[in-house]
């Protein structure tokens, strides 16, 4: 950075340091000390980490306004040494800006609304999990951080709608950009999230970029040169300052390069005010006939600058976005053009059998098919290290693959398979065929070591349809026969799944056929495709050998492979008990199951479950206790687990449930049902109270003997 920048710099810093000191002097004497300081977003959700990058940059806890007085002075030192290096009025300004939002928060003025507008605010901590959670895995491709003015609208919208399209999640600070965009989708679910109508809501996203690294890096709170070492190696991301140069605009830009975040503007800097490490790519001078084609290159020159890799390929004949985010979708009655019902299927194929990238609709199309219809999906695969085995694994990513699209509704598997679309869609241009499309690119992209090839029938011919759903039931069938009462006991080896270890570095999920992944989202099945596609990632064989205990579910070979992946944390591993050395939680465990001695039984608690449990602790609270631990007397588990023969064996399995989350019953009660009926006591579900029948201890345990909960007469939990 040049030393004319700095000095230009650090004049705007020292009046930012002055302004800012002066506004916390004069609400000292406004309010109390003690006053409390909270960042959370417009629906009050907290954010991260206190006040997230404070936190992050010095290790500091701001909960109260008397709390603001360190990191000013912290601010103020910056400042003083080595007579302003960039660096350090960059990492000032970032300290400044957010104690100035803070005193915001006090009085009330964020999360901002302006003309009718609300802004995001903060982002709130749940959605740090969720959304860095897609950063890690891939389902978002990056971060891009945008401000200022662009050429005019449309290159604005072509510019947020270009992004999206290649999966990045956009953070946009300024009322400018906002300004310019009144056709976009806002809020978490779009991805495209609007901070504050001020250049300095920036610093929420830079907040989340720190959060993100301490989450998710296992960076430490005060270590700056760790954040920058993690920004720069792992987070991909990019900050595009768009249109004239400002004053406030200089210090954003230092603001990025303090944390090592790459940083591109699309007009000419004066120099006195060039940052050496600021790519300048002035819109004017882009490549392209319109300012539509400049602003699709400067999207692409973004991305490069990034280190961005797009893993979902641009598709220009789909007239819909699609993208993860999109799967929840419903589509209304009234909104419903068309609801096709029918089946689905994956078959693997010879290579000279297909042809890569092919997509045929036999029958009509949307427009053509009215309210109801018949769809066979029919997709063929081809690969070098493609299995029969792997058929299902990738028949099951269609409903994610297909539900992805904007407007689109997906529902069932098998031959139960439901697709609906809605009107806006087809107004938009979208046909069936685009639906191959998605499915063609997303088991490329998905599975790109076991799939060369990819071709896609859609047939909407009522007779064909009923024709080829007699074959597809008949290979279901074979399927079926194949799998058909897998239980631990029938296969040679478990799985283990190190996913996590990137959260917490001691824990590790032991997945059986009856025991699957903490989150839910990783089966027996999966991790046996997942090997065979990568033996050196996160899934690996483990045989039982040894067994010590076959209803606790403990053997020597587990054991010895938990002590040399757990870093010789943990040694023994019993998969079935809640009180005998139970695996360790996972961060990302879909539910907690917790002993409630009084009641001689458990409460499952579900992962979106809020409120307080019988025993006054959340699931927050709960997992706060427990996450990477071996706690006897709790554990962490998929919901499919609640229905295994295998849940609790150790003490009693379901009869042992006394209480559960609310959702979470109604939501698994048909196998809940199926499970209490195995367990000889088919009304237990009816007997097992949650959070609106039985909020307290005293209220359950009076609902229990009321019920005549079978709970109460079994041998003691402890």
């Amino acid at each position: 950075m040049s030393q004319k920048m700095s000095k230009s710099l650090l004049k705007s810093a020292e009046q930012l340091l002055n302004d800012t000191e002066e506004r916390f002097q004069q609400a000292l004497k406004e309010l109390e000390a003690f006053t409390p300081i909270n960042f959370h977003d417009k629906e009050g959700n907290p954010s991260p980490f206190y006040l997230p990058l404070i936190y992050s940059l010095l290790g500091h806890q701001v909960e109260k306004l008397q709390d603001l007085d360190l990191p000013l002075k912290e601010a103020r030192r910056l400042l003083q040494v080595g007579e302003g290096l960039p660096e350090n009025v960059g990492v000032s300004c970032l300290i400044l800006q957010e104690v100035a939002l803070a005193l915001d928060f006090i009085q009330g003025k964020e999360p901002a609304t302006q003309n009718g507008f609300h802004y995001n605010g903060p982002i709130a901590e749940n959605q740090l999990r969720e959304l860095g959670i897609k950063l890690l895995d891939g389902r978002l491709a990056g971060l891009a951080l945008l401000s200022g003015q662009a050429k005019n609208s449309q290159a604005a919208e072509k510019i947020v709608r270009e992004l999206r399209s290649r999966g990045l999640l956009l953070l946009l600070g300024g009322e400018d950009l906002v300004g310019q965009l009144s056709r976009v989708e806002w809020g978490y679910e779009s991805g495209i999230i609007p901070l504050g109508p001020r250049l300095n809501s920036l610093i929420y996203a830079f907040g989340f970029a720190c959060a993100f690294a301490l989450q998710f890096g296992r960076v430490k709170p005060g270590d700056l040169s760790g954040i920058r070492e993690y920004n720069r190696s792992n987070l991909r991301s990019f900050y595009l300052s768009l249109g004239p140069f400002s004053e406030s605009g200089g210090i954003a830009l230092a603001e990025a390069l303090a944390l090592e975040l790459p940083v591109i503007t699309d007009v000419e800097l004066p120099e006195f005010a060039l940052p050496d490490r600021v790519l300048r790519i002035p819109f004017d001078q882009l490549p392209g006939r319109d300012d539509l084609e400049k602003a699709e290159n400067l999207v692409e020159r973004c991305i490069d600058r990034g280190g961005i890799r797009v893993s979902l390929p641009k598709e220009p004949s789909i007239p819909v976005e699609y993208r993860t985010e999109l799967e929840s979708e419903a589509i209304s009655e009234e909104a419903l053009q068309v609801e096709l019902k029918g089946f689905e299927l994956v078959t693997m194929r010879d290579f000279s059998e297909i042809k890569d990238g092919r997509t045929c609709v036999v029958g009509p199309e949307i427009e053509e098919v009215g309210r109801e219809g018949s769809i066979g999906l029919l997709v063929e695969v081809a690969g070098r290290r493609m299995k029969k085995d792997f058929e299902p694994v990738l028949e099951r990513q269609l409903l994610h693959l297909i539900g992805s699209a904007e407007g689109v509704e997906h529902k069932g598997s098998r031959d139960r398979t439901q697709i609906r679309i809605s009107r806006r869609a087809v107004q938009k241009g979208l046909k069936l065929e685009h639906l191959g499309h998605i499915v063609h690119i997303g088991l490329h992209r998905d599975f790109e070591l076991i799939v060369d090839k990819v071709q896609v029938t859609i047939y909407t011919e009522e007779e064909k349809v009923r024709e080829l759903l007699k074959e597809a039931r008949e290979i279901y069938r074979e399927r079926d026969a194949r799998v058909a009462g897998l239980r631990d006991e029938a296969v040679e080896n478990f799985y283990s799944c190190l996913s996590c270890q990137s959260l917490s570095p001691y824990h590790l999920c032991i997945i059986t056929p009856e025991r699957p992944g903490m989150c839910g989202a990783v089966s027996w099945l999966d991790c046996q495709a997942s090997y065979e596609i990568n033996p050196d990632g996160q899934n690996h064989p483990l045989s039982r050998d040894g067994c010590l205990d076959p209803v606790k579910g403990e053997w020597e070979s587990i054991n010895k492979y938990v002590y040399e992946h757990s870093q010789m944390k943990f040694s023994r591993f019993c998969l079935n008990s809640i009180l005998d050395d139970p695996p360790t939680v996972s961060s990302l465990c879909e539910c907690l199951t917790t002993i409630i001695p009084e009641a001689n039984g458990v409460m499952v608690i579900d992962r979106e479950d809020t409120s307080p449990t019988p025993l006054g602790m959340t699931f927050g609270e709960f997992l706060n206790m427990a996450v990477g631990a071996q706690t006897p007397g709790i554990i962490g588990h998929a919901k499919a687990y609640l229905t295994s023969r295998k849940f609790l064996a150790a003490e009693g399995g379901i009869k042992r449930v006394v209480w559960m989350s609310k959702r979470l019953k109604e939501e698994m009660k048909d196998g809940l049902r199926e499970a209490c009926r195995r367990a000889g006591e088919s009304d237990i579900l009816e007997k097992i109270g949650d959070g609106e029948t039985t909020p307290t201890i005293d209220e359950l345990l009076a609902f229990l003997q009321e019920k005549k909960h079978p709970a109460l007469d079994m041998p003691p939990i402890m």
